[in-house]
């Protein structure tokens, strides 16, 4: 690898002056160039798959390091007929060295450019100069003096670019015109816009030196390319041009601001529709008419109209020189897109990495190299083996601007995973009786019991198990009869047969906890112990028990720059928080120790192995890399040798192999099982009598970084933050079809009671408000009179029958009506059936009119309230959604309204679960 790395950098550019990025960036980007060439010299074209251990900011620095060569061979191959390139003609006002100027012809004779300014001055330029015309794009000419002194000023600042390359002078910017496109996934661009603005190289920001929006596009995903594939592309043109025109033209503005805004668009339209800045402009245009009470109704249409923009330079294909691709999932989604970059012969390189942590894509290499689209592609895997041959360094950021990526790969190199099974104790038949998916199993429908396993007794086996002193007794066992008790007083109906079974093992837990015994012996060396707090009911345990060092260095948390980490027991919640997928996988600590019993050894190799082996395949190389061939892995043999190696197995008490034949396959779905049990408090009683006064919904549900979920009811929205392709941050009213993993969920608690203060300044609105809200306080007052809600039900068919008013009192409309916090007023019909449990026929439909005339006012101050926290909420984010906390809060005219938001990184949409009204929308653990 070193050899070929070496060789490289010979006949590619793969430094950036008196900077550079790390061997294995280097040695990617070089394998990514060879195969570029390859595909312009053969003409057929497969994607290419390069797997890192992790990828950090891999896909950004290739797609850098990339376009920087294809710069070099715009600069030597820029032709030097670029008049005619131009289209020019004698008199054309033409842009050089930033000077406007007349094109008046080519001597050829004299090999010069002839131009003439506006003082009547002819100047003669070498015939190399042409490279730097442009067309003109002032109407001014200037004076020969102001290009004499803007040309010395030019060729004496020497751009990072031109050190880069080593070029004599600096190269005409508006004349490179190779494009590379990198889909960074989505909620990454705005992370990589921000790194290269941030990254300097001879003090000038990468993102100035790779031309950042001109020819490094930064795409969350494949939408740049719709202009391409989708056969609509013009059809949308001509409708959004046409639409916005004619929404901009009808209108008339009164605001000089607004006026000018809207004249700038117009302008924009025509010029530059598929660029940056038009959609900023457009961006901006909508967002100042929601702003101003004018012109919200325009403003919120022309933001409607943008999903109908063609895109940025939406038909890139005869421009991209490579699409660097930053997540396999979208590659999935859009086999089509990929299929018709490889036919335009563009390379299509798919950045990678081992960070597998759910159990359902443990094989995504093999789904994505079984698929039609893809099963032909090429594959690349930086294993240990072919980075070793680098001979990598670690680096604080004086050599590498990607130190952090060469420091990952360097820990990963020298990772050792080891497993130490303490010796075999009474223990492990307890908690394999009660930890195991046969048990959960009988607890059934025995709703309090699932509850009280997974509150009470499930953490009370962990804060055993991964203890080296045993904790308090006295707490346990008052944790252990709160369990018995619930046991005791919940399952009547229980199979005798399951009950007695259920019953010695708890005696035998209590006489374990009573002995004192703890299962893994004392440890001195607490250093890189992993420390965690688990929760029994409302009390909180420490394991392993409280250190007297000052700082943990690895609590509840993984510190990705320690050297080492011991876990104490498989993690409590390991399948929702990922503490050791974190340390292997996502943080490669160097040295990962476990201490386990042989009860959880078995899963934790196994499941160890299962994820270590899905992260390798079988390589399949381009004939451009023949040379690399004795490093290729070219059987499963191989990937079970590395499998193999990576893990280092110790027992101190029976041998592993009594316990190999264990498979996580069970394990896996009592995690399953264990997370939807996480649900089951919220799903409401199964109850006949309670089920009827229970308003639930059907669900799917919102998985999020911190382990917490949202149960988002179908047909609902939520408040979203996605970029948009220019790397803004936008707000949208999201349903789960238009969420995606990488969007950030915002909920802001907009209550009725924030609506009251909001109208606390007007007599006549707070009048209005008392009026909407007499309506649910003669349901509610109703409803108090019966036990049951199907009672009450039956007393409004009586009254709808009654006075023949022609309402649904149905039992899910009454229990909306009841609980619903976000409805304001029932339809008329069911309006004056509510309103008859109180007053007499002549008299409810005035009174169902006020009440829906209140409701209309009441609708818009709802909705100025909702628009001014958005506003407010863009105002805080700017351009990241990472300077809002995860809580916060907002003041908006008087008022605090509070918020939470958190990525999303699952998404489960469901057919089958039902869920209580009052646990939707908000963020759960």
């Amino acid at each position: 690898m070193k050899e070929y790395l070496n060789e490289a950098k010979d006949r590619f550019y793969l430094s950036l002056g008196g900077r550079e990025f790390s061997p294995v960036i280097q040695a990617s980007t070089a394998i990514a160039l060879d195969y570029s060439q390859e595909i312009h010299q053969k003409g057929n074209s497969a994607p290419m798959v390069i797997t890192f251990p992790c990828k950090e900011n891999t896909a950004l620095w290739m797609a850098v390091q990339f376009l920087i060569n294809e710069f070099f061979h715009d600069y030597v191959h820029q032709s030097e007929n670029r008049i005619k390139e131009l289209g020019l003609k004698a008199g054309d006002k033409i842009d050089i060295f930033s000077t406007t100027a007349l094109f008046q012809r080519i001597d050829n004779d004299k090999n010069k450019l002839v131009m003439k300014f506006s003082d009547g001055a002819i100047a003669y330029a070498d015939i190399q100069n042409i490279q730097f015309v442009n067309p003109g794009r002032k109407k001014m000419v200037n004076k020969y003096v102001n290009y004499h002194k803007n040309k010395k000023k030019f060729l004496d600042q020497r751009k990072a670019l031109t050190q880069i390359l080593s070029l004599d002078h600096n190269p005409n910017f508006g004349a490179l015109s190779s494009k590379v496109v990198l889909i960074s996934g989505r909620g990454k661009s705005g992370l990589f816009r921000r790194q290269l603005r941030e990254t300097l190289v001879y003090d000038e920001p990468l993102s100035e030196t790779v031309l950042l929006d001109k020819c490094l596009l930064i795409s969350p995903d494949f939408s740049c390319f719709s202009g391409s594939v989708d056969a609509k592309s013009g059809r949308n043109t001509e409708f959004f041009v046409k639409a916005v025109k004619q929404s901009l033209d009808t209108s008339e503005y009164k605001d000089s601001k607004i006026e000018t805004i809207v004249n700038d668009c117009l302008r924009l339209i025509e010029q530059s529709l598929k660029t940056k800045k038009f959609v900023d402009s457009f961006q901006s245009l909508y967002s100042a008419l929601l702003k101003h009470s004018d012109y919200q109704i325009l403003g919120s249409k022309l933001q409607n109209l943008m999903k109908y923009h063609p895109g940025i330079e939406d038909d890139l294909i005869n421009d991209v020189s490579a699409v660097f691709v930053n997540d396999l999932h979208l590659v999935l989604e859009n086999p089509k897109t990929v299929t018709y970059l490889t036919k335009h012969k563009i390379p299509v390189f798919i950045i990678s990495d081992r960070v597998i942590s759910d159990w359902k894509e443990l094989e995504i290499y093999k789904t994505v190299f079984s698929t039609e689209a893809f099963v032909d592609v090429y594959r690349f895997n930086w294993d240990k083996n072919k980075i070793v041959e680098l001979e990598l360094q670690y680096d604080n950021g004086y050599n590498f601007v990607d130190h952090y990526n060469n420091n990952a790969f360097c820990r990963f190199i020298s990772q050792k995973i080891t497993i130490e099974q303490v010796v075999p104790s009474e223990f492990d038949q307890i908690f394999n009786a009660l930890e195991s998916k046969s048990f959960l199993s009988s607890l059934g429908e025995y709703e309090l019991l699932q509850k009280a396993y997974y509150q009470i007794l499930r953490p009370l086996l962990y804060t055993l198990k991964n203890s080296i002193e045993q904790p308090d007794t006295i707490k346990l066992i008052a944790h252990f009869n709160h369990f018995t008790e619930i046991l005791d007083s919940s399952s009547s109906g229980l199979n005798e047969e399951i009950k007695t079974s259920i019953n010695e093992s708890l005696h035998s837990l209590k006489s374990y906890i009573l002995s004192g015994e703890q299962p893994k012996g004392f440890i001195d060396d607490r250093k890189y112990l992993f420390y965690q707090d688990i929760s029994i009911d409302t009390m909180n345990f420490m394991l392993p028990a409280e250190s007297d060092l000052k700082v943990m260095v690895h609590h509840n948390d993984i510190s990705p720059t320690a050297k080492s980490i011991k876990f104490i027991g498989y993690p409590f919640r390991e399948y929702s928080f990922k503490y050791i997928d974190q340390s292997i996988f996502k943080k490669v600590i160097p040295n990962v120790n476990f201490v386990l019993n042989p009860c959880e050894s078995s899963v934790t190799m196994n499941s160890l192995k299962r994820k270590i082996g899905s992260g390798y395949y079988v390589e399949k190389f381009p004939s451009c890399l023949n040379e690399l061939e004795k490093y290729r892995i070219k059987d499963d043999v191989q990937i079970e040798s590395i499998i193999d190696g990576s893990i280092n197995f110790e027992e101190s008490g029976n041998p592993y192999h009594e316990f190999e034949n264990a498979t996580t396959t069970e394990y896996e779905e009592f995690e399953q099982m264990l997370n939807e049990l996480r649900y089951s408090g919220y799903k409401g009683s199964n109850d006949v009598e309670e089920i009827s006064g229970q308003y639930l919904l059907n669900c799917n549900v919102l998985h999020f970084e911190n382990g917490s979920y949202v149960f988002l009811p179908q047909n609902w929205r939520i408040l979203t933050l996605k970029e948009s392709i220019t790397g803004s941050i936008e707000s949208y009213s999201s349903k789960i079809t238009d969420v995606a993993v990488g969007d950030i969920a915002v909920i802001v608690n907009v209550s009725r009671k924030s609506i009251t203060k909001y109208l606390e300044g007007s007599k006549s609105m707070l009048t209005y408000m008392e009026t909407l809200e007499s309506w649910r306080e003669i349901l509610r007052q109703e409803r108090n009179k019966h036990e049951y809600v199907y009672q009450f039900v039956e007393r409004l068919e009586k009254v709808n029958c009654s006075m023949q008013i022609g309402g649904s009192p149905e039992n899910y409309n009454v229990l909306r009506w009841l609980h619903d916090e976000t409805m304001l007023a029932p339809a008329y019909e069911n309006l004056k059936m509510i309103l008859g449990l109180k007053y007499p026929k002549e008299e409810l439909s005035e009174r169902a009119k006020a009440i829906l005339g209140a409701k209309t006012i009441i609708l818009k101050a709802k909705n100025k309230l909702d628009r001014a926290v958005k506003d407010k909420l863009a105002d805080m984010i700017g351009s990241s959604h990472d300077v809002l906390d995860d809580t916060f809060t907002i003041q908006v005219q008087g008022i605090e309204v509070k918020g939470k938001k958190n990525e999303i990184v699952g998404i489960e949409k469901r057919n089958d679960l039902k869920i209580e009204y009052h646990s939707t929308m908000k963020f759960l653990k």
